[in-house]
């Protein structure tokens, strides 16, 4: 596929727009981040030149219809994200002798769960460790998903995500989270966020999603913000699927924004645990 450099760590690759960093001379891992519902890899950059990280070579794409990404013709569903992901590494890490680790915020922990569960019956596995950062588990879980499923398509391109993004227009006075939040969203196909949206709710509703997690034949950890992130009964449905699930204190639904020193040791316990 076609490249056209924009800065030496963004690019495009067709119509995906991806951010990477690699500064050490031997990384020790590949780790590959994927935002959630209405974002962008935008909302990493706190952690994204981190010196913990360094050692690491650093991945993050922009889904189809968010971010800098192209919107497509008709709006890409969980399965169609996964499926993008897939390909994106098969392009970019075939072969690659590091491991991988995913770090799935949000939907995008949903979406590294799908592609971690299609690799299970896959001959070369692209994924090795899971990551699933406040990824949604039951409908507590759903916010703004649940707002935009709560409407029309019709209704929420209309005005729905407008009226989201005014509301985190002005959280973000005092709010760093709803301040990127913002940005990513105003950018956002609105029929993408709908699609994904119903879906979220509709995997939530079923609570099935923590007992998929603990099925994983790969190492997979769940990372939640306290107080404000996820809430005590999707964490006893991780409980009850044998998952381990770490705490960042002082922190809500954005860990990495809210507190990212404490939220990169626990990453980095993680991954070298």
């Amino acid at each position: 596929m076609s490249q056209r450099a924009l800065h030496p760590d963004h690019t495009f690759s067709g119509p995906a727009f991806l951010r990477h960093r690699c500064e050490a001379a031997k990384p020790r891992a590949n780790v590959v981040f994927v935002h959630g519902l209405g974002e962008s890899g935008l909302c990493f950059e706190k952690i994204w030149n981190d010196p913990l990280l360094a050692p690491y070579r650093l991945f993050s794409w922009d889904l189809p219809g968010y971010g800098k990404s192209a919107w497509t013709e008709s709006p890409t569903t969980i399965p169609e994200h996964a499926e993008f992901l897939r390909e994106r590494l098969e392009e970019t890490l075939s072969g690659d002798p590091l491991d991988t680790l995913l770090v799935g915020h949000s939907m995008g922990g949903v979406i590294g769960q799908f592609l971690c569960e299609s690799e299970t019956e896959s001959e070369a596995k692209l994924v090795d460790r899971l990551v699933n950062v406040e990824g949604n588990l039951s409908l507590s879980d759903c916010t703004l998903s649940a707002r935009a499923a709560g409407q029309s398509l019709e209704v929420w391109c209309r005005v729905g995500q407008q009226e989201a993004a005014d509301v985190l227009y002005l959280e973000g006075v005092h709010e760093l989270a709803s301040r990127t939040y913002y940005a990513s969203l105003k950018v956002c196909d609105p029929r993408v966020l709908h699609q994904n949206s119903c879906e979220l709710v509709e995997l939530s509703r079923g609570e099935q999603l923590a007992q998929r997690m603990g099925r994983l034949t790969i190492p997979r950890d769940y990372v939640y913000g306290d107080p404000g992130g996820t809430g005590t009964h999707s964490r006893g449905l991780l409980h009850e699927a044998g998952v381990a699930a770490h705490g960042v204190s002082h922190s809500g639904h954005w860990p990495f924004i809210d507190h990212p020193d404490q939220f990169l040791k626990v990453l980095i316990s993680i991954f070298e645990g």
